[in-house]
């Protein structure tokens, strides 16, 4: 600690992160087979393993099912949002799995650059098609409600802007929602 005032306290620290070896990678390696082979026999799940070998802090929570990252909240991806670098060795796996498979252990790098393993379970797969109501209610449901949030945010700022003191940069006065709000300032 090198300073505190009250409640607010200023540290400092080292972090030093163990390299992972080959060893430690061959180790997780033949785990995670095991791992594997207990929830083709049927003896655990996939979210059940995940919970108990997963070294993911979310892995509790979402079963280590992927998130969609369009905001919607479901676990439906997209090939093309795989596009980290930690999740386009995914795409070049889910070619070769069908429904309900499981990979066998892949060593792959994580966002931090580390060396890992992991498996890969394709819960499902849908033919592209044309959006619609049956196939794609969450999707539509969840953009209509982003669309209505934005239009009620808008609405309130259009209404409350002109009692407060607003200063924009002349940069951005050219913005067509900050337009809308000054032209609501002028009229005051």
């Amino acid at each position: 600690m090198l300073k505190r005032q009250g409640d607010n306290v200023t540290v400092q620290h080292i972090l030093v992160r163990a390299a992972v070896t080959k060893s430690d990678l061959a180790s997780s390696t033949t785990k995670l087979d095991s791992v594997r082979s207990n929830i083709l026999a049927g003896k655990i799940t996939f979210s059940e393993a995940v919970a108990k070998y997963s070294d993911a802090p979310s892995a509790k929570f979402d079963g280590g099912m992927l998130q969609s990252k369009t905001g919607e909240g479901g676990t439906l991806i997209t090939i093309d949002q795989l596009d980290d670098a930690s999740e386009r060795d995914i795409v070049l796996m889910l070619d070769t799995l069908k429904p309900g498979n499981i990979s066998a252990p892949v060593q792959f790098t994580d966002e931090n650059g580390r060396a890992a393993v992991r498996i890969v379970y394709l819960k499902t797969r849908t033919q592209p098609h044309r959006e619609n109501l049956t196939d794609d209610y969450s999707r539509v449901q969840a953009r209509t409600l982003d669309i209505k949030r934005a239009e009620a945010i808008n609405k309130w700022l259009i209404e409350k802007i002109p009692t407060f003191y607003v200063h924009v940069d002349n940069e951005y006065k050219e913005c067509r929602h900050i337009s809308q709000w000054m032209a609501g300032l002028a009229k005051e």
